[in-house]
């Protein structure tokens, strides 16, 4: 049995969850927890003894859920974000000798010529996240999605490589050392987890664009015939919106936050105006056209930069699936609308693609796309490291009635 904890590291709240991975690849969740923090902007540590403490908090917090002792946890799973996140196209000279008497590829050969791919342009401090393949080509023969077993002379590969700097990931790594003890995490793309959990093979292979729209950052992954074509991050996420509304109606910020979360009630209601309490403790009548104001303009802001990140792309792809949003922000009133006329194109809330028990009587929160998608992420490596092709199986034991109840005292704050 395999103890899997999932941390989204996120610039409002950290949230962690722990899943155990039988050895039949199926996946239970244990528990969940979230605690607020701010030491965390832009996916840059910028308060490390309050991101160690809080870490740490909601770890012994999570396990002691779990029902699990705290070194029992065995692989640990980040989400890497922000604007140093720089996407490249690997080079196309890369290639490598089949050298076998028989000729066949084997896993080695893939490991190979993906670990020797290499992108021009890369900063001096840079890491690199993740070489993801696109295709592969053997000779002659191009465009192949799984070379193994496959016979040729030289096998080469085309590449979409992702870096960020490498203090940004050593600050990361020694907060969770300091608070864990774990020397060795591994790092995920925020877009690409949130992608494992929302996105299906159907949505790529035929071309979409996830949106996650977090507190702090807003992570968007495009893919077209089934391969990632580009990702990127920005600052602008829901907190700014938050933030806008406190300045502009002397709010406090949790005061902000939960108009914010609920202001479609607002509007459904029929309400022209609403009393609410400001900063000072005065009560103030805010009209409710002016709320919508802000925050329409707020997206409008978040979509226009999403569209700019991603103009080249639109005009020279196709994505039949369209946009997809998720993350915490993507619940805030007329998010949908608003994002559909920046792209016009088919734009919608993701739902968790793979299957689990119960959940079609529930409302998913896309909150936990990312931690979930790096349970997802983590699952699959450890299956194959395994060499266990077992179909993906996952018993969630009523997963997000289970969640509600651990987030539901938090919410209430």
């Amino acid at each position: 049995m395999n103890y899997i904890c999932a941390m989204d590291l996120g610039g409002y709240q950290f949230k962690l969850v722990i899943a155990s991975i039988n050895d039949s690849g199926e996946m239970e969740i244990l528990g969940a927890t979230k605690k607020r923090t701010e030491s965390i902007q832009d996916g840059k540590v910028v308060n490390l003894k309050n991101a160690t403490d809080t870490l740490k908090a909601a770890f012994e917090e999570v396990t002691n859920l779990s029902g699990l002792k705290e070194k029992e946890i065995n692989h640990f799973f980040c989400n890497v974000t922000g604007s140093n996140i720089k996407g490249y196209d690997g080079t196309l000279n890369n290639v490598i000798s089949i050298e076998h008497s028989d000729r066949r590829i084997t896993q080695a050969d893939i490991d190979k010529v993906i670990k020797n791919a290499h992108a021009e342009g890369l900063y001096e401090d840079s890491e690199i996240i993740h070489k993801i393949p696109r295709y592969f080509d053997i000779d002659n023969t191009s465009f192949i999605k799984n070379p193994y077993g496959l016979e040729g002379q030289k096998l080469s590969v085309n590449t979409y490589i992702i870096a960020t700097s490498k203090y940004q990931m050593n600050n990361l790594r020694n907060v969770i050392r300091d608070a864990l003890g774990v020397k060795n995490p591994v790092f995920v793309l925020n877009s690409i987890a949130s992608s494992e959990a929302i996105l299906s093979e159907e949505h790529k292979k035929i071309g979409v664009v996830i949106v996650d729209i977090g507190g702090e950052n807003v992570d968007v992954a495009a893919y077209t015939q089934g391969s990632l074509l580009f990702a990127s991050s920005f600052q602008g996420g829901g907190k700014e919106i938050t933030l806008d509304l406190a300045r502009e109606f002397s709010l406090a910020m949790d005061t902000a936050e939960k108009l914010k979360s609920n202001f479609e009630k607002v509007i459904t209601s029929g309400k022209t105006a609403i009393t609410i309490e400001t900063i000072g403790g005065l009560e103030a009548e805010i009209r409710v056209p002016s709320i919508k104001r802000d925050i329409v303009d707020k997206f409008n802001s978040i979509f226009g930069n999403t569209y700019n990140k991603l103009q080249y792309y639109v005009e020279q792809e196709r994505f039949s699936a369209g946009i997809v949003l998720t993350g915490g922000t993507s619940m805030t009133y007329d998010i949908i609308s608003t994002a559909a006329s920046h792209f016009h194109v088919l734009t919608q809330l993701g739902q968790l693609t793979h299957p689990l028990p119960g959940v079609e009587n529930m409302e998913y929160t896309a909150e936990y796309a990312t931690a979930m998608g790096l349970l997802l992420w983590g699952r699959r490596r450890l299956v194959e490291k395994g060499g266990n092709k077992t179909r993906l199986k996952m018993n969630t034991g009523n997963l997000l009635e289970r969640i509600k109840g651990y987030f539901k005292n938090i919410n209430e704050d």
